[in-house]
């Protein structure tokens, strides 16, 4: 299922997913782009995430965030 996707540039986009793998529910991150005749296809570039370990990395992407928008101010 397609939670949504995010423009990387003209020919790449970022799409999340809920799926199964191996019967476990996983979130996937991955880099998709854009061919020739304009099919969007999955790349190598991604990442499957557990329940368990999103948590985690959706605090460690709040603290960079963060330490980011410390370093603007």
């Amino acid at each position: 299922m397609r939670i949504g996707k995010i423009e990387k540039n003209s020919q790449e986009e970022i799409r999340i997913t809920l799926q199964k793998y191996k019967g476990t529910d996983v979130v996937d991150i991955r880099t998709y782009w854009q061919n020739d005749v304009e099919v969007w296809l999955p790349t190598k570039k991604g990442i499957s995430l557990t329940h368990h370990v999103i948590k985690e990395v959706i605090k460690l992407l709040q603290q960079a965030n963060e330490m980011m928008e410390e370093k603007r101010s």
